[in-house]
């Protein structure tokens, strides 16, 4: 399954970390991420990609680099629908 995007590009959101001082997203098509497309230095808990996308399905995570320069494992892969 998979949340269906009204808009497209759609939002990613997710929650704020409290040591985040900037987050990364992996988006793909794939669920093993081989395909994923990377975004690095976010500095909010949101990410829009800059064109639409192609309909289909898409999983997306993200991981949050801390003040000291440490990284998370990646969060729980998501996944949402591109139908328009």
């Amino acid at each position: 399954m998979g949340l269906s995007a009204n808009v497209n590009p759609p939002s990613l959101t997710w929650v704020h970390v409290p040591d985040a001082v900037c987050y990364t997203i992996q988006w793909a098509k794939r669920s093993d991420f081989a395909d994923a497309v990377t975004v690095a230095n976010i500095r909010w808990c949101v990410y829009t990609h800059h064109e639409p996308l192609e309909p289909g399905a898409y999983f997306w995570r993200y991981r949050m680099v801390a003040k000291d320069g440490q990284t998370s494992d990646w969060s729980r892969a998501r996944r949402f629908i591109v139908t328009i």
